[in-house]
């Protein structure tokens, strides 16, 4: 079979469309869900706008007690969109965490699950859980019990 110039050009592009329509930035630009999650304090769901919450910055997962920035994920914190839920890639290396932010019909609550991406060693458990007083795993059980987060603006 004889593959013409004109076929990798369509493949080229067929392959750059696909792409592109499955994460939050292409070219530099951000989808629109992609500005708000980035432009907002995630707060989670029932405590309104006040108290703890969680921003994105500068490439890093923040989290906020009173206003002040008590936890700095490990970056990079990568967020992405796809099929219409915001991805938000987190943790200390190794261990990585995924966030996947669901909207609601409310304009902005945003479901919330929480997963484990990377399997640890059982070193690496035990290091984890001496560090933080709490297995990965627990950890991300209280991130599911939040449920959801309001998008709130920065102040």
């Amino acid at each position: 079979m004889v593959e013409t110039l004109s076929m990798r050009y369509f493949g080229a592009a067929l392959v750059f469309v696909l792409g592109c329509g499955l994460l939050a930035t292409c070219g530099g630009k951000d989808s629109e869900l992609a500005r708000r999650i980035r432009a907002s304090e995630l707060h989670p769901l029932g405590i309104g706008c006040e108290g703890s919450y969680y921003e994105l910055a500068d490439g890093k997962l923040l989290g906020f007690v009173d206003g002040k920035q008590l936890e700095n994920f490990s970056p990079p914190a990568t967020l992405s969109e796809v099929n219409g839920s915001a991805v938000i890639d987190f943790g200390t290396k190794p261990l990585f965490y995924r966030w996947i932010l669901t909207p609601t019909p409310s304009p902005d609550i945003f479901r919330v699950a929480s997963q484990l991406t990377t399997p640890l060693s059982e070193n690496q458990q035990a290091y984890y859980r001496k560090a933080n007083r709490k297995s990965p795993e627990e950890i991300n059980a209280i991130w599911n019990s939040f449920e959801a987060f309001t998008l709130c603006p920065r102040k």
